[in-house]
């Protein structure tokens, strides 16, 4: 008997959440198939709030991490985000899209802490605002000095990036690591 009332108490546990789940994914199915745009975007609408609530556990701790916004700056160079969704996408003006275009950053300058030359005869650059690039071309790097070096990162065609130390040497292209 023991047995069965725990065997009931378990599968309430396992079952009523992913039951819980499922009701909210029916009704985004039912959103879809509905052909007048209005209507479809007006039950999206609707349904966000639902699947909010079911996106958080059964205690109401959330599952989604927390997100560290960066800098500008700091994000030189990491992958882009992926694009986001037609209909959560804000629509810009063209002034609006322009104007954001703009204000995109090309350049960064940061002081390196230590340049590393590794066995393929390729830089690794570490800079002291934690960024590491590598080089990823096979130019020389000729009479870098012991420092102290500073490195300017530029926007090059094609999304890739060149990489000056002390405005002195030769331009390099480099990928950021991290």
């Amino acid at each position: 008997m023991m047995r069965l009332v725990i065997m009931n108490v378990f599968a309430l546990g396992v079952v009523a959440p992913a039951m819980a789940q499922q009701a909210p994914m029916d009704k985004v199915y039912t959103c879809v198939d509905i052909s007048d745009a209005g209507q479809r975007h007006a039950c999206f609408d609707a349904l966000v709030p639902e699947l909010k609530k079911a996106r958080t556990g059964a205690l109401g701790i959330t599952t989604t991490p927390p997100v560290r916004l960066q800098p500008e700056a700091e994000a030189v160079g990491l992958p882009r985000a992926a694009p986001s969704s037609p209909l959560t996408a804000p629509v810009l003006k063209p002034a609006e899209a322009r104007a954001l275009r703009d204000q995109a950053i090309d350049r960064v300058s940061a002081g390196v802490k230590a340049i590393t030359i590794g066995a393929d005869g390729k830089a690794r650059f570490s800079l002291e605002n934690g960024q590491i690039w590598k080089q990823v071309d096979t130019t020389k790097l000729r009479n870098l000095g012991n420092g102290p070096w500073t490195a300017e990162i530029r926007k090059a065609a094609m999304g890739s990036f060149l990489l000056t130390i002390n405005n002195k040497t030769a331009a390099v292209r480099v990928e950021r690591v991290n």
